[in-house]
């Protein structure tokens, strides 16, 4: 009887482990980077949760956008099509990071596809959300979306310096092919 006791008394006064360990995993994306625990409190209810089997589709390269995903549990794989249709892999995504949160500012479709590549949990990060978040909670919207413009400024000087060191390889492979 009294195992049953602690029991019972153990669970009711236990933290919510889930709740905290999604806190946890908010503070490391640099979207909800500088965000007090109290302003994540806002933050948390607004977020989708989701659980995918292994190889199933979170979004299709083409489709319209409406959000990002956040990895807290499990892995995803980003794919894009080149000009010959080929599949490129982008990117291997796992706890903890992000996807998809282009479409929170633009109204172009999903740049690429991503699949998850094992049992994942993931949260989804809308745009109407956001929206709504901006209008009740404006310093709040506002830090977002500057972290999230901060985000998108680091891969754009990513990919150009990217495209500096291809069109540097193209031309010295020119070069050689010159001589």
């Amino acid at each position: 009887m009294k195992k049953g006791f602690n029991a019972f008394w153990s669970t009711l006064f236990s933290k919510d482990d889930h709740r905290t360990s999604l806190k946890e995993t908010l503070q490391q994306i640099p979207i909800f980077e500088n965000l007090s625990s109290f302003e994540l409190s806002f933050i948390i209810p607004i977020l989708h949760k989701r659980r995918y089997k292994a190889g199933e589709l979170i979004f299709k390269e083409d489709e319209a956008g409406n959000g990002m995903y956040i990895v807290h549990s499990g892995a995803v794989q980003v794919f894009g099509t080149d000009a010959q249709g080929k599949q490129v892999l982008y990117a291997e995504l796992k706890e903890k990071q992000f996807l998809g949160e282009l479409s929170l500012v633009d109204g172009q479709p999903r740049s690429a596809t991503a699949i998850t590549q094992e049992e994942s949990e993931l949260y989804g990060f809308f745009k109407p959300d956001l929206l709504d978040l901006i209008k009740t909670h404006p310093a709040i919207g506002s830090k977002i979306l500057f972290n999230l413009t901060s985000v998108l400024g680091v891969r754009l000087r990513d990919t150009n310096n990217q495209l500096i060191l291809l069109q540097n390889k193209l031309d010295n492979f020119r070069g050689v092919d010159a001589l």
